[in-house]
């Protein structure tokens, strides 16, 4: 198989989501409604993908994978949506969600800004991921709650897969096949914490926040080091798109998504004029982004609020040492995450793009070190951002960078076997460190046959709503309103 096609539908993925939030954005300002938004989406994305195929002339060829590496990767994409739908953990957070997805249904014609709710009052007016339920359930009849819980977690669980098959194949070359064995084990392994960046991974892809920290965070620094590799536009686009893309999945990603971005500039800024013409476009796709960004927070959010989150509630101070237990878990497996992020960029084959990526690793680092970043950023931006400025790490990834290479290594020495015996060695240490697993009673996790995530299957309390809605056969009756979505 060619690996074009595997990378052009990433590339589309991120457009198509990036346009859908634009719409969504201009929907709002301009006073139009959800039915709107649909009809414009359906004539805008088709006619902007046709416009990024027809002038797109990077003309890449893509390499070939064998019949077995193919086969791999598409037992990878199977796995993945199999763990996605089978996992399955209550989040009280849908109560808010699922609510959104459903007034954009039961108010269909109404002006979004107009819809009787405060949920569109805010940012979460922006929360593009939550109306492609809405848009999904619309277009096909589906119920609302298999289209949330079913069909979009199932898709976006592949996009999690392939967005990391990319950069492990663009930082590791053949390593990406252990990498991403590893990447399963992490994600499956890693209950330590509530906040892990496994508990949301495949566990939690039916919220955004799960597909920011899965997708978009290793899809910016992606872009990035394409951009710094070939000198693109195209990656300049595809940037800029996946930087509103996270917009649209939560509003952490208003702060989150030009943190990242704003770290890698930082990391390899250069004053040399002509690097400087070069690095324009990539500049000016975060330009626009970041204005968004700043109007949703003050127009909508209403400036700023002091303190910090924390395990204690909101406080007035913090340290990065307290977020990182409160994150990474106290055990093991947060420190071999960290070991392994800090000692990544010497795995890194690709010396095109090994500098950037260990640019951007020293000032993470340098970030850590200091000890009231956590409480800066709180403070400039919102309480919960002590703790999801960390997001911006790439965790999960430097693990899969470091075992992928060491098997790489051992494999181009004819002794396979041994790096092998050395990932398996990690990999049960990294499983058994911990009784908490993903998958565990002290992760409030089981894995079984594919069920809508609720506590209760008979009904949900819809809190834009105020009340509850009864569920039969995946559909929500709604008192309200006498309707069923």
């Amino acid at each position: 198989m060619n690996t074009r096609f595997l990378s052009g539908f990433c590339d589309v993925f991120i457009l198509v989501f990036g346009i859908w939030t634009l719409l969504d954005f201009f929907c709002y300002f301009m006073g139009f409604s959800f039915f709107t938004l649909l009809l414009l989406s359906i004539i805008l994305i088709p006619l902007s993908l046709f416009c990024a195929v027809y002038f797109d002339n990077t003309q890449e060829v893509g390499e070939l994978m064998s019949t077995s590496e193919t086969g791999l990767l598409l037992l990878f994409l199977c796995s993945s949506v199999l763990i996605t739908l089978c996992l399955n953990r209550p989040d009280p957070d849908d109560q808010h969600y699922i609510g959104i997805s459903v007034l954009a249904l039961d108010y269909l014609h109404t002006p979004l800004q107009l819809i009787p709710s405060e949920v569109f009052k805010s940012g979460y007016a922006f929360s593009s991921f939550n109306l492609i339920a809405s848009a999904l359930s619309y277009s096909t009849g589906i119920p609302i709650l298999y289209s949330y819980y079913f069909v979009i977690p199932a898709f976006f669980s592949i996009i999690v897969i392939l967005i990391h098959w990319k950069i492990l194949t663009l930082l590791t070359g053949k390593g990406w096949i252990v990498g991403l064995i590893f990447f399963l084990i992490v994600m499956l392994a890693w209950g330590d914490d509530h906040r892990t960046h496994a508990n949301f991974g495949f566990v939690r892809l039916f919220q955004g926040k799960a597909c920011f920290v899965s997708i978009i965070t290793p899809a910016i620094i992606l872009y990035f080091l394409k951009f710094q590799e070939q000198f693109q536009k195209k990656y300049a686009v595809l940037l800029f798109f996946t930087i509103v893309a996270g917009i649209g999945f939560t509003p952490t990603g208003i702060i989150v998504g030009p943190l990242t971005i704003g770290v890698l500039f930082l990391a390899n800024i250069k004053f040399d004029r002509e690097r400087f013409k070069k690095n324009l476009p990539l500049a000016l796709s975060i330009i626009i982004p970041l204005l968004l960004g700043l109007i949703i927070k003050f127009h909508l959010i209403g400036g700023l609020k002091s303190g910090v989150h924390t395990a204690r509630g909101v406080q007035e101070h913090t340290t990065n040492y307290a977020m990182l237990q409160f994150v990474l878990g106290p055990g093991y497996r947060g420190l071999f995450a960290l070991f392994c992020f800090v000692i990544s960029p010497f795995f890194v084959k690709n010396k095109q793009v090994k500098k950037g990526y260990m640019n951007f690793v020293i000032v993470c680092v340098l970030l850590l070190v200091i000890p009231w970043t956590s409480e800066f950023l709180a403070h400039l931006t919102y309480p919960t951002i002590s703790w999801r400025w960390l997001w911006v790490l790439p965790l999960p990834l430097a693990m899969c960078i470091v075992t992928g290479s060491i098997s790489e290594f051992f494999r181009n020495r004819a002794k396979a076997l041994y790096g092998y015996i050395v990932i398996t060695v990690l990999s049960v240490i990294f499983v058994a460190s911990s009784e908490r697993l993903v998958i565990s009673e002290e992760n409030y996790t089981t894995f079984h046959w594919p069920a809508f995530k609720l506590r209760n299957q008979e009904k949900i309390y819809l809190r834009p709503y105020g009340e509850h809605g009864i569920i039969q056969n995946g559909y929500i009756f709604m008192e309200t309103s006498k309707k069923s979505f």
